[in-house]
């Protein structure tokens, strides 16, 4: 395989995911977190493997939070501790973190 064959497509995935967050929050952002979060709150998390895993897809996890904080005129922090090829076990030490502005992250009710 050629070095230019194995680049992760970062544009090409800046605008899935684009797409995919215009066709989920439109314009006006998510309802809930609007409405759960107060304005400037930013909210953390650890990335946990349920189960004991293989690690891979970070680098597009790592695009989602940033665009969405992007929406918000922000920046998300994500930090990675393992390799896409890692193994993590169920539990822990977990793939990565991340830290971004609360009303960035759609909302389950």
């Amino acid at each position: 395989m050629s070095s230019s064959a194995a680049r992760f497509p970062l544009d090409d995935a800046r605008r899935v995911i684009a797409a995919a967050l215009d066709e989920d929050l439109g314009t006006g952002g998510d309802i809930t977190s609007e409405a759960v979060f107060p304005q400037g709150r930013d909210v953390s998390a650890r990335l946990v493997a349920r189960e004991e895993v293989v690690v891979a897809g970070l680098a597009v996890c790592s695009l989602v939070y940033q665009e969405l904080a992007a929406r918000s005129g922000r920046r998300a922090v994500v930090e990675t501790l393992l390799d896409d090829g890692a193994r993590a076990a169920a539990g822990g030490p977990w793939p990565g973190s991340a830290a971004t502005p609360a009303r960035s992250l759609p909302v389950s009710a």
